[in-house]
């Protein structure tokens, strides 16, 4: 599938539309996820060979974000790769990269939340990104319940926000 993905975006090459890069970009997160058998059980080679996959992701969801701005799950779905990609350094011990790509997670978010400041989903998206920069743990989880009260506010019925905002409220024992 991958392989098919990307030989479709190469083929269409400038002209590709928005739809057909999202396409690339959930072959390749889903690729990313997925433990290929050949790796055996190295889990170092495991690694090195799903980080291509969520950097892949990133770009062709950048892509699809640039050629159609207004559509919110290509950028929830560009979000979820940066984490992704993330993550996967993190267990690679990379520490540069992880921070970068936390940067770039926040910045897209805040992007994201631009475009769509009514969006419950932007919010939640910028609740669900570290701010390395602020150095107090208490002020980025005021940050985080921030966004997320906001979230709930524009969607009473948001259960993912609903469910960050409880497990704030737990991990400070403010259990009332």
């Amino acid at each position: 599938a991958q392989v098919a993905a990307e030989r479709v975006v190469q083929l269409v090459g400038d002209k590709a539309t928005a739809t057909v890069c999202k396409l690339l970009g959930d072959v390749l997160f889903l690729s990313a996820r997925v433990n290929d058998p050949s790796a055996g059980k190295d889990f170092k080679v495991m690694l090195e060979q799903r980080k291509m996959a969520p950097t892949g992701a990133v770009r062709a969801y950048e892509r699809a974000v640039s050629v159609k701005r207004d559509q919110p799950a290509r950028w929830r779905d560009l979000i979820t790769s940066i984490k992704l990609e993330r993550d996967i350094d993190r267990l690679r011990g990379d520490v540069e990269s992880v921070k970068m790509l936390e940067a770039k997670a926040l910045e897209t978010a805040l992007e994201y939340l631009k475009c769509d400041p009514g969006d419950p989903h932007a919010w939640l998206a910028v609740a669900s990104v570290e701010d390395v920069s602020i150095a107090s743990e208490d002020l980025r989880l005021e940050r985080r319940k921030t966004a997320l009260s906001r979230a709930v506010a524009l969607n009473p019925t948001f259960a993912d926000a609903w469910c960050a905002l409880g497990r704030i409220y737990l991990s400070k024992g403010d259990v009332a």
